[in-house]
């Protein structure tokens, strides 16, 4: 039965290949998201720091 195996050897690379996608896409919304915080928590940390000062 070498067609099922090429068949589900397909699926397997498939199935691969969007576990990586989805990976990487959570990977970069993980990053963006602590890019935007870090971009709204310096002005208020520079804020507490000049205020300290």
């Amino acid at each position: 039965m070498p067609d099922l195996k090429d068949i589900w050897r397909l699926v397997q690379v498939m199935n691969e290949i969007k576990a990586w996608r989805f990976i990487l896409i959570l990977m970069a919304v993980f990053v963006l998201g602590l890019s935007f915080i870090i971009q709204k928590a310096l002005p208020g940390l520079a804020e507490v720091i000049t205020a300290c000062r």
